[in-house]
């Protein structure tokens, strides 16, 4: 029912790839298994479509790797997914995130369900081993669901004064780059994005929370609940990040996003010379 649903609201012509959560790794709401004969990877997929898997994007001359991965579900079938320092899953991605940067390929994009860092209802299910190691290499977007709200964080990085995230506290040290007017230096350092709002509920989020100072936006169950979803445009020298509503919130609210990643180096560098026009004799 779910994948007849779902395909009658799609254009056709998008593809549509899809990861396992929490609700589908144990069978308390469908196996993975069984979505992912609905929806079949479209895009060329290496790895294990649905779990842990990786596509560039576009397909000739890639301008971003996407890299989806099932931190801490427990499958019926296939056993746990973490992410521990130097475990299998652990180093798969390290490896993917290092491929990406040596082919060339501008922007580096992480996606899973859980969390770490949030000042919503969750805690740090993914692990700190994983949240550090996508810091540390300084992957450009991190995307998450799992918490219902809508999360932003500054980029984050590690450094002198940080030389690892602790969920749980703030550390001023390890914001890299706060974003004036929402605009990020590339590879200043790593942006979290929870885009929980795609319309079940909302859950709250607390501005006091011991974490909460890592982010930049946060709307929740009492401040302003939006539904809506994350768009992402990607070129050579910019990822532009949107948070799209599909709903007015409280008091008819529209709560909206956009922030901008650039790399000014690659701007500078590859910017069109203009030669000076032949005076006129």
């Amino acid at each position: 029912a779910w994948g007849d649903y779902v395909r009658a609201h799609l254009r056709k012509e998008i593809p549509f790839e899809i990861l396992a959560g929490n609700h589908e790794d144990n069978g308390v709401n469908g196996l993975i298994y069984d979505f992912i004969k609905f929806f079949p990877d479209e895009l060329g997929a290496t790895g294990y479509y649905g779990k842990e898997y990786t596509f560039d994007f576009p397909k000739t001359k890639p301008l971003a790797r996407f890299i989806m991965i099932a931190a801490d579900s427990h499958f019926k079938v296939g056993g746990t997914y973490t992410y521990s320092k130097g475990n299998s899953h652990y180093l798969w991605l390290s490896k993917e995130i290092d491929g990406a940067r040596d082919s060339g390929i501008r922007w580096v994009i992480v996606g899973m369900h859980k969390n770490c860092l949030t000042a919503g209802s969750k805690y740090c299910q993914i692990g700190e081993d994983l949240m550090n190691l996508l810091v540390e290499k300084k992957v450009d977007l991190v995307l998450q669901g799992h918490d219902h709200n809508y999360q932003r964080t500054k980029a984050l990085g590690l450094g002198n004064g940080c030389p690892g995230i602790k969920a749980g506290s703030f550390n001023p040290a390890c914001v890299a780059d706060a974003g004036t007017k929402d605009v990020f230096e590339k590879s200043a350092g790593t942006i979290i994005m929870i885009v929980g709002t795609g319309g079940y509920s909302n859950y709250s989020v607390n501005k006091k929370d011991a974490e909460a100072p890592y982010f930049d936006k946060l709307i929740g169950d009492k401040d302003h609940p939006t539904f809506g979803f994350g768009r992402f445009t990607v070129s050579a020298d910019e990822l532009k990040g949107e948070f799209v509503p599909t709903n007015k919130g409280l008091l008819r609210f529209l709560f909206t996003d956009e922030f901008h990643i650039m790399d000014s180096a690659y701007r500078l560098s590859h910017k069109e010379v203009i030669p000076p026009e032949k005076p006129q004799i």
